[in-house]
């Protein structure tokens, strides 16, 4: 079971402790700064990211890259279903109005955004072939 904790890493750079030190001592840095978070009252994932985004630029530290695939099912699904548990439904039902005019919104104008700078931007050829790609992929669905 072991070895399944290193399936979704493609590459690890060698760390002079060795990868087992290398994810304990990640580890601690997550515990370390949710601690702080909880303490200084702060979103705990905006001090995660501005924590992980510091020890991105340590030259120190072994590049980790991560299959995009993965990501989804180690990370975002524990932050969603930990999050789901502490959403209040009188909250939600409260501010119905607001959370579904900004879900409607920013999905239109992004789509709006990406289908105008794309209609720009490429040649007349691939916009046809990706129209005809997006028509099968959603006759698929």
């Amino acid at each position: 079971m072991y070895f399944l904790l290193f399936l979704p890493f493609k590459k690890i750079r060698r760390h002079h402790g060795g990868i087992f030190s290398l994810f304990i001592n990640i580890l601690t840095v997550i515990v370390g700064l949710t601690m702080l978070a909880n303490r200084i009252k702060v979103a705990y994932p905006i001090l995660l990211v501005l924590g992980g985004l510091a020890l991105s630029f340590s030259p120190e530290l072994p590049t980790i890259v991560i299959d995009p695939n993965w990501v989804l099912l180690i990370f975002l699904s524990p932050l969603l279903y930990a999050d789901t548990w502490a959403l209040s439904l009188k909250e939600l039902w409260k501010w119905r109005r607001i959370i579904f005019s900004f879900f409607f919104i920013v999905v239109f104008i992004t789509a709006a955004v990406i289908a105008w700078v794309a209609n720009m931007v490429l040649p007349y050829a691939i916009k046809q072939s990706l129209y005809g790609i997006i028509s099968f992929l959603s006759l698929m669905v």
